[in-house]
């Protein structure tokens, strides 16, 4: 995302049990110079929008980006990579999609084929899942 290191940014926790709540605020200081954020405060209602998110065990760490990262720039940068993963897994699909290549291939080299394939989705989902989350 092409965060400065200088940069730090507030930390929420939303839907956090009240021990992983005070956990974090009495280790704030520790967490701050490791993680590198301004602060950790419990989320109250809705997630802002334009906002990175991770589910850790019972609690959702919620990082607001606006004025952390360029997000005009950021989305650039998804589409030019979930475009790159969509070519590639359009030239997996035609080459396994030939039956030619399929049926003189050894059999491990197809199923490292399908295997690529498989990895090649599931990096478009999680390309297209993230620009969702910051537009």
């Amino acid at each position: 995302m092409n965060v400065p290191p200088s940069q730090k940014a507030p930390v929420f926790l939303q839907d956090a049990a009240p021990e992983t709540v005070e956990r974090a605020e009495r280790w704030q200081e520790a967490i701050g110079r490791m993680a590198r954020v301004s602060h950790v405060a419990p989320q109250q209602g809705d997630v802002p929008r334009g906002s990175a998110q991770a589910v850790v065990d019972e609690a959702t760490l919620i990082i607001p980006l606006e004025g952390l990262i360029d997000i005009t720039a950021e989305q650039g940068r998804l589409k030019k990579e979930l475009a790159k993963a969509d070519d590639e897994i359009a030239k997996t699909e035609k080459k396994l999609g030939n039956e030619n290549f399929v049926s003189r291939a050894k059999p491990e080299i197809v199923q490292e084929m399908r295997d690529r394939l498989e990895a090649q989705q599931g990096e478009s989902v999680r390309l297209k899942a993230a620009l969702a989350r910051i537009a």
